[in-house]
């Protein structure tokens, strides 16, 4: 499933967000001379101040993150824009700034 896919069904069964996941992405590797040429990001994103919850309820919505969760994407040149082609998300606590 996709980003806007999950947003699509969570915004479909009433769950909304407050609060922003804090990004701090890094190139970890790349592979400009590759065909097609590809590079690695990852990052460390803080989802400390970030809560979904049900919008009739108020109630809490999944597991509450109260750390850092390591992330993991390859992005690929295609048709001479950048796209990510592979995601990973790290279990909460699976990394530290």
């Amino acid at each position: 499933m996709t980003i806007s896919e999950d947003d699509y069904v969570e915004e479909a069964h009433g769950v909304a967000s407050r609060g922003m996941p804090i990004l701090h992405p890094r190139v970890s590797a790349q592979n400009l001379n590759g065909d097609p040429p590809t590079v690695t990001v990852t990052d460390c994103i803080d989802f400390r101040h970030f809560i979904q919850y049900y919008v009739a309820t108020g109630k809490q919505y999944g597991a509450v993150q109260t750390g850092l969760s390591a992330s993991t994407s390859t992005v690929t040149l295609m048709n001479g824009a950048w796209m990510v082609t592979s995601a990973a998300t790290g279990a909460d606590g699976s990394c530290s700034l």
